[in-house]
């Protein structure tokens, strides 16, 4: 009997474990915020999802072709402009993205397809010291923020939104 109580408690230690992992700070710059139904603007029609560290992996890999792909188009821009208007100082860090300049907030959910599907909110500056509970917003800024979506089944990016400057 004794055995049978020691063993359920390391079971319920790492059910603890992993739960508290998916929904807690992964490190200083990434935070996965549980989904709840007042983000409809975020989705509609979703049920909440639990992140797996597969997931995560994949969500990195498409983030990086995502961001690779749009500061590519904005390097096109930069070198038309600097023939266009050579005395223009185009400063690339004003456009360019570098995602290791960002902290993060994770939104998964399963979409109405049955694919899982994370928004994902990068800041530079939150402002706010509860940025791992709840979701920071901001109407400009730039660069510094922006927002997009991952399908996970897909491996497609989608939604890339930069913020305009005031």
């Amino acid at each position: 009997m004794l055995l049978t109580l020691c063993t359920a408690c390391d079971v319920r230690n790492e059910v603890k474990k992993s739960i508290s992992v998916e929904y807690s700070t992964l490190d200083s710059t990434i935070a996965v915020i549980p989904y709840d139904t007042a983000y409809y603007w975020i989705f509609k029609d979703a049920e909440a999802a639990h992140l797996t560290k597969d997931d995560f992996e994949n969500i990195e890999l498409v983030l990086n072709g995502c961001i690779k792909k749009y500061n590519s188009k904005y390097d096109s821009v930069a070198n038309r402009l600097k023939i266009d208007y050579p005395w223009y100082k185009l400063k690339k860090e004003k456009y360019f993205i570098e995602l290791k300049n960002y902290k993060r907030q994770y939104v998964a959910v399963t979409n109405s397809n049955g694919q899982k599907v994370v928004w994902a909110n990068f800041f530079c500056h939150s402002f706010h010291d509860n940025w791992r509970e709840s979701i920071v917003m901001f109407s400009d800024g730039g660069n510094c923020y922006f927002k997009l979506k991952i399908n996970l089944a897909t491996k497609e990016c989608y939604e890339l939104r930069v913020n305009g400057e005031a």
